[in-house]
């Protein structure tokens, strides 16, 4: 009899055990997953954070994750998730009662873009391991992985050759931030010029004497061709790089910037354009924009030459245009527009062994540049 009673008695345990799992294993429960930086560079490491609080008595013995993340995201060992077009992972914890965990996985950027962690799955399991529970959490987390540099001796020999013919003698306006030299005092300078070490040093007032910058903006234009079956994801990748380099080679320089391309905006599906501007916020905008560009939009949703050459160009600005693109209708607008006096420089990569098709009247305003791909 006593047996019975046992038996009866763990039979009520149990189940009573079991409802109270089922009503409340979620009650206080909360998941995120994130970053541990809003943004990185192609080629960093991050570390992706877990953080689970169980804000109750009640312990979870077999708490299970389930999230998406991208499949260019290299984690230490994929034991854990499978890959397809994206990373799934699958991660298992035990949480005591009143208890916060965290698990920080780390792994490495391997291309830019910008990404979505969304909605976690969660699947409870008793202390039996007989019944598994599930809920979806919410999580909308963005994390920014911006185009890396690259390293090319030719486009830095192009910049300084750019700058070197912005910085003119023209007296159009004074650049205080380009220092020149240092001069004897006139009757019409002010006292703001006096450098007073130099004078102390020569016992004549002396005074600085700085360069005259040509107000000039510099509008870079990025252009993706569409409708080829050859098109190059890692040449097109490449290209993004470089205007994130000559950009941010502009910006430091103070000099103001905009930017305008066909490519498509991962979180909108328009094109991309960024009005002139310059300072750090404006490089990181720019890195922003960059990263957005979603190559797999393509086609029909994309604006072809001679439109998006239209509207992206500007009359007043020097006007880099970085493509791997050379149709014919292309170099034609190129040239129209030259003729019609805008400042042109067509910056074409490519790989070592391709020989560009550019027309003879284009290559005056062409800087061929081989990718470091080649």
């Amino acid at each position: 009899m006593r047996v019975i009673v046992v038996c009866l008695l763990i039979c009520v345990l149990y189940q009573l055990y079991q409802w109270a799992f089922r009503k409340w294993w979620d009650k206080g429960l909360k998941i995120q997953v994130s970053c541990d930086h809003e943004y990185a560079y192609e080629g960093d490491n991050l570390h992706l954070v877990e953080t689970i609080e169980n804000r109750k008595i009640l312990p979870i013995p077999a708490l299970k994750v389930k999230f998406t993340t991208s499949k260019f995201w290299m984690f230490e060992g994929v034991e854990h998730g499978t890959t397809t077009d994206k990373f799934y992972r699958n991660d298992v914890f035990a949480v005591g009662g009143n208890e916060r965990v965290i698990r920080k996985l780390p792994f490495v950027c391997k291309r830019r873009g910008y990404f979505f962690l969304g909605d976690v799955d969660v699947f409870g399991g008793d202390y039996f391991f007989s019944k598994e529970f599930m809920k979806r959490f919410s999580n909308k987390q963005w994390v920014y992985i911006f185009a890396k540099r690259v390293s090319c001796p030719k486009l830095d020999f192009f910049y300084k050759q750019m700058m070197g013919d912005m910085i003119s003698k023209k007296r159009l306006f004074e650049d205080p931030f380009t220092f020149a030299g240092i001069r004897d005092y006139e009757n019409y300078d002010t006292m703001r010029r006096i450098n007073w070490k130099a004078s102390a040093k020569t016992g004549e007032l002396k005074v600085n004497t700085y360069a005259f910058t040509a107000e000039q903006n510099v509008n870079l234009v990025l252009f993706f061709e569409q409708k080829n079956v050859e098109w190059d994801k890692n040449m097109e990748e490449y290209a993004i790089s470089l205007v994130a380099t000559i950009g941010e080679y502009f910006i430091r320089d103070r000099v103001n910037v905009s930017f305008y391309s066909n490519g498509l905006d991962a979180e909108n599906g328009n094109s991309m354009s960024l009005l002139e501007g310059s300072g750090q916020h404006h490089l990181r905008r720019l890195d922003e924009c960059l990263a957005r560009i979603d190559l797999l939009y393509r086609d029909n949703e994309m604006e072809h030459e001679e439109v998006f050459l239209e509207r992206a160009l500007k009359m007043d600005e020097i006007n880099l245009v970085v493509t791997t693109c050379q149709t014919a209708l292309l170099q034609e607008k190129l040239l129209q527009k030259v003729e019609e006096g805008y400042q042109i420089r067509w910056l074409l990569p490519h790989y070592e062994m391709d020989i560009p098709k550019v027309d003879e009247r284009l290559k005056e305003y062409l800087l061929e540049l081989v990718s470091e791909l080649g």
